[in-house]
């Protein structure tokens, strides 16, 4: 006999993850709408505080379920929310490395076809090169 979502209700000790593999449950078993109905009940009765993580609420929040937070909750997002942006900083620097990456490669693509270009014709190259010099 299979279990289901409903035999193995999360406890007050439950944590965020077991929460989250059981609304998954939940999900798959009864469809999103009682399932979100069904979680929100029992979280009301049963959810703690050690369990209602951002990523719990981030989860949630996709299905349109929100969990209220308490004010240690509210304290750690804050204290925990600026750090965000060095993980951002850094997803930022990524695109920057490869952005020059790119830029480098195409400025001596053009050097490599216009020293092809002189060696075809050294005379006027030589000519250009000088004037330029000049100025």
């Amino acid at each position: 006999m299979l279990l289901k979502p409903e035999d193995f209700i999360p406890s007050k000790s439950s944590t965020a993850d077991i929460w989250m593999s059981w609304y998954k449950a939940l999900k798959s078993d009864l469809g999103e709408d009682d399932a979100n109905v069904l979680f929100k009940s029992v979280w009301d009765a049963r959810g703690s505080d050690d369990a209602n993580t951002p990523e719990l609420r981030d989860f949630l929040a996709k299905y349109g379920i929100t969990v209220k937070m308490g004010a240690k909750e509210a304290i750690l997002d804050a204290i925990s929310s600026p750090f965000e942006f060095f993980n951002f900083a850094k997803d930022i620097g990524k695109t920057m490395i490869y952005g020059w990456m790119v830029f480098i490669f195409l400025i001596m693509a053009v050097v490599i076809y216009f020293l092809f270009n002189a060696s075809k014709n050294p005379g006027e190259t030589i000519g250009i090169a000088t004037k330029i010099a000049m100025v």
